[in-house]
């Protein structure tokens, strides 16, 4: 929130700009291994991004925000490979993401290519979403 506030005052005397914030797939459904409080407060981060988009939109801020699926970071990395293997067959894609993916959608919505997208939280999980019931 306070990054959001921050950027937007640097923002607006120059025009506008975008916003890109990071949720989780953890923010879209119940999931029984996620805590509740994680999920939570990622979904906080949707709800805020609609927020920001609404309020500064006008002024040519645009705010979105992506919500990654199971990636494979260098904290996941370290997981057992049974943990692995059951993480990265969850999502639609059967493999798990690369930190790269992520970034692509976030130069996506940072550039002029996204210039009509704005208040939306994009899940960047190789279809894990779409397989929650």
């Amino acid at each position: 929130m306070f990054c959001c506030k921050h950027a937007v005052r640097s923002m607006l005397p120059s025009g506008g700009g975008a916003i890109v914030n990071f949720s989780s797939t953890a923010s879209m459904n119940y999931d029984p291994l996620i805590s509740l409080a994680y999920s939570s407060a990622k979904a906080g981060i949707n709800s805020l991004t609609k927020g920001f988009a609404g309020q500064f939109g006008a002024q040519g801020i645009r705010v979105n925000g992506i919500a990654p699926g199971f990636t494979l970071s260098e904290k996941n990395l370290a997981a057992p490979p049974a943990i692995l293997k059951s993480l990265t067959a969850r999502a639609a894609l059967g493999r798990a993401g690369l930190p790269e993916e992520q970034a692509n959608v976030a130069l996506f919505l940072a550039s002029d290519l996204s210039s009509f997208v704005t208040g939306v939280t994009i899940p960047v999980d190789g279809g894990w979403t779409a397989k929650l019931a």
